[in-house]
């Protein structure tokens, strides 16, 4: 199969500088699937990963306002939010946080992506809560949602301060190899 893909390059590569390489690359490692096969399925992930992030650098281009790419419009926003915990209710946050199973409400919120609660390693440290939304209307429809109000109200008592926050939307993106 590599073999094909390697074939398909060099009809329709051109003068493709990443399709050259990627060819060169591959015929270069193809005939390892027979000696150090899980070196090859090493270099094969690699391989779909490098033509995957080229993939979305073609078709959505780099993040930011610009004429190549997606508009910033038209890119997910983040609500990053601090929650000011007291030293002594971290766990009682925690542990309420999913017991009012705030990011199911939050899911069913339309426009709502994903989200995380993220404890502090350090104590004294805020709690923080990250959430990707389709657009600022999205995220905006959850703020003016009663439900979250009602969830918000029944947290304030742990807090030992202000909750604070705002929305981001990204400049730049990278995903590591571990998962």
């Amino acid at each position: 199969m590599i073999e094909g893909v390697s074939r398909l390059i060099e009809r329709l590569g051109g003068e493709d500088e990443f399709l050259r390489s990627s060819k060169d690359t591959i015929d270069r490692e193809k005939y390892n699937v027979m000696a150090a096969r899980e070196a090859f399925a090493a270099w094969l992930d690699e391989l779909l990963r490098g033509f995957s992030a080229e993939a979305k650098r073609r078709n959505l281009g780099p993040p930011g306002p610009g004429p190549v790419g997606t508009a910033a419009a038209d890119r997910p926003v983040h609500s990053v939010l601090r929650f000011p915990v007291r030293g002594d209710a971290a766990d009682e946050f925690a542990d309420g946080f999913g017991r009012l199973r705030v990011f199911e409400h939050a899911s069913r919120q339309p426009g709502f992506r994903a989200a995380r609660l993220l404890r502090p390693l350090a104590q004294g440290e805020p709690f923080l809560v990250v959430a990707e939304w389709d657009s600022l209307e999205a995220y905006d429809g959850w703020l003016e949602n009663p439900v979250r109000e009602r969830l918000a109200a029944e947290l304030q008592p742990l807090l030992g301060g202000d909750m604070a926050g705002g929305v981001y939307r990204a400049a730049f993106a990278a995903e590591g190899r571990s998962r």
